[in-house]
């Protein structure tokens, strides 16, 4: 073929493809288009919504928490690049040593209250034996399955505290995939794992599979990789600890030297006493919160996410290095807080604030100088301090002033300055919040005798959880800044032991709209579900959403329970119905004259069953509306 041919022959190709790229531009896109399209959410300003603080609230009991993210790269595989904080009101408790349960240590990453949020398996667990197995051993994993009991300290050291006295299970926290316990497996359900070489331990409700690994070097015995139902698999290999609130008990001592003790525990072991005089908390099993944080994750393409961590402080990210180039590194200040990170030239700043001898976060400032900004009403353990004495006075529940329905005599702030200039007030308060059972059924509440005068001032020892809890509770939120109409919202919380024994939410708006949300209470059959929440006005409902779960897990495609127990009773908080799988088979919404009805159907597989399979995945629906 000769040059004039060949240019020919390449022109009559080039017009012909270049037709192509014209008349079918429904079934592609240039190179052009796509970027245009991975350009312009960025490029578009995007309107804030009433979240945009991060907050997250429980509608159950009103439990408040924070997550923010201060770095989120992109990348050219789905696994995040990202680094974040978390604050969670409620883990502000402290025991009755005044030990912070949630960032006691002076140098954790962004000092007390605020905690890293990145891939990490979490537990506590005895601080004389660390994260051991079943058997006493490192081997956490492979023998993990309930973690051995211990004995008790000094005075103590007779007495026997089983796992679910000192621990409450593992928690694995991924960002951008959620916050899951991690349990034991079903049984038989050994083929809903992955099909490949490797023995599962441990399962979450949503299907991620936890299988054994060695610890990175430098550590000894089991992690945990973690494989979700996308093909992400994160290696948890890096094991850090710092120390928690201890587990205390009560010793009643008596004028004949004998002694009353208020756990089942010490009074199984220790019998009964005469009067006692005087009573005394004590710690009982040191405790410290162990960390396995993840060092890797890969997709199933191979690509990869890289966690570094500094040997002479396991609780400082160095770094995170992605396989297509993008990092994010870490500088530390003197007492160990985080004081900048940088990202592909860009650098965040942290501003910190003293707190006693510790450091609280006060600013983080942006690569372009705006910046975050908190303001703290206490450090919140006042809203968390309970004593069972108070509590369960004469083994029935005392509520005080901890009602919705009571001016607070106790409570604190949190203020938050978003980099857009709008500011947030939250406001909580300690509220007592329970199950259909609280006030007649307190969990085999027994008194025993402290003092002279039988009935008078008795102690009551709780066999086994109570059926009622206290928690601070959000009451009241407000959002005002530049160009901001102020929106305040505040919370009212019904509680579930009194007739139709429904707990009922209730959140009003400044703008006089009003929503509420009612939540199952019976610890054998609905506790902590949502049956309906409405939205309206004070005079009238405009939209009503009404939500119906499976009543039994007998005769299904899907297991009973997402998992075994770990190291808590599968009937913990509130009987084996938590730990239970009732998944939602109906959902109806009423509004402007109609109902609206989603329905999972029955009949698949099994006659009775409701059509979901083994991983609780819809077989077969059906919509439809009709006048109401």
């Amino acid at each position: 073929m000769d040059a004039d041919r060949k240019l020919v022959v390449f022109r009559s190709c080039f017009v012909f493809l270049s037709f192509l790229l014209l008349s079918n531009t429904t079934y592609g896109q240039s190179v052009i288009d796509q970027y245009n399209k991975s350009l312009r959410p960025t490029a578009n300003i995007q309107p804030l919504t009433n979240d945009l603080f991060g907050d997250q609230v429980s509608l159950l009991d009103g439990g408040l928490s924070f997550q923010q993210t201060d770095i989120s790269l992109s990348a050219n595989h789905g696994l995040p690049i990202r680094l974040g904080r978390t604050l969670s009101i409620q883990d502000q408790a402290a025991d009755q040593q005044g030990r912070n349960t949630a960032t006691h240590a002076g140098n954790a990453p962004f000092g007390v209250m605020w905690d890293l949020d990145v891939p990490y398996l979490k537990m506590v667990g005895d601080a004389r034996v660390g994260w051991i197995g079943g058997d006493y051993s490192n081997l956490r994993c492979s023998r993990g399955e309930v973690l051995p009991y211990v004995t008790g300290i000094a005075l103590w050291s007779n007495v026997i505290y089983e796992a679910w006295d000192y621990h409450n299970g593992i928690t694995a926290n991924i960002p951008g995939y959620g916050t899951e316990p991690l349990l034991n497996p079903p049984v038989g359900f050994a083929n809903s794992m992955p099909a490949d070489s490797n023995t599962y331990y441990k399962v979450t409700p949503s299907h991620w599979r936890a299988r054994c690994v060695p610890l990175a070097a430098g550590g000894s015995g089991e992690g945990f990789a973690i494989v979700l139902p996308d093909g992400a698999t994160y290696r948890f290999d890096w094991l850090a600890s710092r120390p928690t609130a201890n587990l205390l008990d009560v010793s009643c001592h008596t004028s004949d030297g004998q002694g009353v003790f208020a756990s089942r525990q010490a009074h199984a072991y220790w019998g009964g006493g005469t009067a006692a005089t005087q009573c005394a908390t004590q710690v009982v099993v040191p405790r410290s919160v162990y960390y396995l944080f993840a060092t890797e994750a890969t997709d199933r393409f191979g690509n990869y996410v890289r966690y570094t961590y500094d040997p002479a402080n396991p609780h400082r990210l160095l770094s995170i290095q992605s396989s297509d180039g993008n990092s994010v590194s870490m500088t530390y200040t003197a007492s160990g807080q985080i004081d900048t990170a940088t990202a592909n030239g860009r650098v965040w700043r942290y501003v910190y604030e003293s707190f006693g001898s510790l450091k609280r976060l006060r600013e983080v400032i942006l690569p372009d100088q705006s910046k975050w900004a908190f303001e703290y009403g206490s450090d919140y353990k006042e809203l968390h301090y309970s004593k069972a004495d108070a509590m369960w006075a004469k083994c029935q529940l005392n509520i005080d002033e901890k009602s919705s329905f009571v001016q607070p005599r106790i409570w604190s702030w949190l203020r938050i300055y978003h980099p857009s200039g709008a500011k947030g007030e939250f406001k909580v308060r300690p509220l007592i919040h329970g199950t259909k059972q609280t006030q007649d059924e307190p969990r085999r509440c027994e008194l025993i005798v402290h003092g002279h005068f039988y009935g008078f001032n008795n102690y009551p020892r709780l066999d086994g959880p109570p059926s009622a809890y206290l928690t601070s509770s959000l009451f009241e939120k407000t959002i005002s800044g530049p160009g901001l109409a102020t929106q305040t919202w505040t919370y009212t919380y019904s509680p579930g032991w009194v007739p139709p024994f429904i707990a009922e939410t209730t959140v009003q708006g400044s703008d006089g709209k009003v929503q509420r949300y009612r939540f199952g209470t019976d610890k054998s059959t609905n506790y902590g579900q949502l049956l309906q929440e409405t939205h309206g006005d004070q005079g009238s409902t405009l939209r009503t959403i009404n939500y119906t779960y499976a009543s039994t897990v007998q005769g299904q495609n899907y297991p009973g329970i997402p998992g075994g127990e770990m190291s808590s009773r599968t009937y913990g908080w509130a009987g084996a119905f938590m730990n239970s799988n009732r998944p939602l088979v109906q959902k109806e919404i009423i509004q402007d004259g109609r109902k609206f009805v989603w329905k999972i159907n029955q009949g698949c597989l099994q006659s009775t069953a409701y059509c979901y399979d083994a991983y609780l995945r819809p077989l077969s629906i059906t919509t439809n509306s009709e006048p109401h």
